[in-house]
């Protein structure tokens, strides 16, 4: 239980902050966000590690990295053959062609979030151009 309150503070101190920013209105997932960053810390270590996993308000990295591959199995489940919705998260990395992720990582991305890796040349990036 102690997760899903961190996870509701998390997203209300979200919307908090993008509400105080914003004139208008506001649309965003705190989910996607908080994968989004879940899988960025996935490759952080110590200090960065650390200061990442508490912001997204989780006891540790392991039950953090749990915690996604729980709503990716059971809140995002495909039920479409009975009818009901398909549900995801983004989970698409983006990484420069010259700086190759550490096999581990890869390996993490896609166990925990169903994330894949995919290679863009950095000029092409710069100028706003991805290119898979």
């Amino acid at each position: 239980m102690q997760i899903i309150h961190g996870q509701i503070s998390y997203s209300l101190n979200l919307y908090k902050k993008l509400l105080s920013m914003e004139q208008g209105n506001v649309v965003v997932s705190p989910l996607s966000i908080s994968a989004a960053l879940a899988i960025t810390a996935g490759g952080a270590r110590g200090e960065t590690l650390n200061q990442m996993v508490s912001h997204l308000k989780f006891v540790d990295s392991n039950i953090m990295h749990q915690y996604f591959i729980h709503i990716r199995n059971v809140v995002l489940k495909d039920i479409s053959h009975e009818g009901g919705p398909v549900l995801d998260f983004a989970n698409c990395l983006l990484v420069d062609k010259k700086l190759p992720l550490h096999t581990t990582y890869q390996n993490l991305i896609r166990e925990y979030y169903g994330a894949e890796s995919s290679a863009v040349d950095s000029a092409l990036r710069q100028n706003g151009l991805v290119v898979k």
